[in-house]
């Protein structure tokens, strides 16, 4: 991946600045030139590691025009999305200012009517989103 994106023009969506990365990708405040509004930019490096990219991008275009057909409000919007040169996928959504969970616990735990506000939400989502396929890994913990 780049060193920054910062600057970059990226379809209808320049570029400002870096705020969260994870293992594989790096979101970044952008602005929407068609609309003039901030959004979060989701930066994906689809890297070496992914035999046949065409049928990753079929995939990936497939699955995130699903999700921007959701309109719940606890699903974000998906407001567009891409690949550049092959190399990198994004995704652009609705941008929160609200941080992530990891700032909301970062001084003090959560208590437990937040713990279950929290999940009834997401909870609510998950129930409006269409059905997900659960997986399982090696000690039988289920994922979605």
């Amino acid at each position: 991946m780049p060193e920054t994106w910062s600057g970059r023009q990226i379809g209808d969506f320049v570029v400002e600045e870096r705020i969260a990365r994870g293992g594989l990708s790096t979101v970044y405040r952008a602005r929407q030139v068609s609309v003039n509004r901030f959004v979060a930019l989701k930066i994906i490096d689809l890297g070496d590691d992914i035999p046949d990219r065409e049928a990753f991008r079929q995939a990936f275009e497939r699955e995130v025009a699903i999700t921007a057909s959701l309109e719940h409000i606890h699903i974000i919007h998906v407001y567009g999305y891409g690949v550049v040169d092959t190399a990198y996928a994004y995704i652009a959504m609705r941008l929160l200012s609200g941080g992530s969970l990891a700032d909301k616990v970062k001084n003090a735990p959560l208590t437990l009517d937040q713990v279950a506000d929290m999940f009834n939400d997401i909870a609510q989502g998950l129930d409006y989103a269409p059905p997900l396929t659960p997986c399982f890994d090696k000690r039988r913990h289920s994922m979605i």
